[in-house]
């Protein structure tokens, strides 16, 4: 009996194997995509971005943008701000007032036996942010006790107290720093100008009219060594003495036109402090910024790299040079930095094809 022809149309399959190629297309996109730095994110951008001339050497005009006032953010941010000039202001027009009003408190720490602890214990407790009001207790110091013996009390009560702030923040809030750098742009590029800067980065901030006792969070959680600080925090007393001088000045019912004269040097002063210690740090921020971004650029490769299950620290055949040109274009023109596709290394293939190789042996 004949036993029936069974014919196979299209069998054996032919040579060629499109799926394989598909994977292998895949395969090279990949790898370029994690071989590849990622571009800067808006903000890093935005940074990267040369400055005109006069948003570069006026504060004004940097800190009231217009493009940055369409964002919520950044107007939250301008409100906040605007509101610590008002309060300061007010203080400046209502000092003499508030210390009227402070004065039986101020009369009544200096008649009480060990009274001059109490001070020193406010000042402590006032160091911790979002705390304030180291001014107004030198001030009743001054009133109180005169400049000799009232300096010698704020001078203890603020060393103690930057002190205390300084080791909290250093023991307890270390790991909340590190993510702030990873998540504002901000905050990582002041942390390294620390870094940086050391000792003469810490007394510039702390002779300006940023707060001691947060420069002193940020000091802290940025690393920088606590016998450094200890110095800066020392050297920038004079502050500390100008204000117990204005409370002892003003301590008779009469102002006197020395004390309206003292009172406008101070402040003239810490003006001209401030507007030099932004300037400082704008012009350190420039020298680094360049690296931090790229420093953040790579961190997110290597978690793209981590999240497709290939070692971060692995070589996928990137140049060096693009790194470079990339950078270049970034520093000089502020563009997005589209590479041509580059032909991956062959040996970084094997295990696609060994894939592929098996895919047909399984067919």
């Amino acid at each position: 009996m004949n036993t029936p022809t069974i014919s196979h149309d299209g069998y054996p399959p032919a040579t060629t194997f499109k799926a394989s190629e598909e994977d292998k297309d895949l395969a090279q996109a990949d790898v370029r995509s994690l071989a590849r730095t990622p571009s800067p994110t808006p903000s890093e951008a935005e940074e990267l971005k040369p400055r005109s001339k006069l948003r570069k050497y006026c504060l004004l005009v940097s800190l009231f943008d217009l493009d940055k006032l369409k964002k919520p953010k950044e107007l939250l941010r301008i409100a906040i701000i605007a509101a610590l000039m008002a309060l300061l202001i007010l203080f400046v027009i209502y000092q003499q007032a508030i210390v009227n009003w402070l004065r039986p408190f101020a009369d009544w720490m200096r008649r009480t036996p060990g009274g001059w602890v109490i001070p020193i214990v406010l000042l402590i407790v006032l160091s911790f942010p979002p705390l304030f009001g180291h001014e107004i207790v030198a001030i009743l110091v001054g009133d109180a006790w005169g400049i000799g013996i009232g300096f010698a009390i704020v001078a203890a009560g603020t060393i103690l107290g930057e002190m205390a702030t300084y080791w909290v923040f250093r023991s307890f809030c270390m790991a909340r720093g590190e993510k702030m750098e990873g998540k504002k742009l901000k905050y990582a590029l002041l942390a390294e100008v620390i870094r940086q800067g050391g000792f003469k980065t810490a007394v510039v901030v702390r002779y300006s009219a940023i707060p001691g006792h947060l420069a002193t969070a940020i000091f802290a959680t940025c690393g920088m060594g606590v016998f450094t600080f200890l110095i800066a925090a020392v050297l920038s007393l004079p502050k500390q003495l100008a204000t117990v001088y204005l409370g002892d000045a003003q301590g008779g019912a009469v102002i006197s036109s020395k004390m309206h004269t003292v009172k406008t040097v101070v402040v003239l002063i810490t003006i001209l402090l401030t507007t030099f210690a932004m300037r400082f740090l704008r012009y350190q921020t420039d020298k680094v910024k360049e690296t931090v971004i790229y420093h953040r650029r790579k961190i997110r490769q290597a978690k793209l790299r981590d999240a497709a299950g290939v070692d971060p620290e692995a070589d996928l055949g990137s140049d060096s040079s693009g790194s470079r040109t990339e950078d270049a274009l970034w520093r000089y023109e502020g563009v997005i930095h589209s590479p041509a596709p580059q032909k991956a290394p062959t040996a970084h293939y094997a295990h696609a094809r060994s894939k592929v190789s098996g895919s047909r042996m399984d067919v």
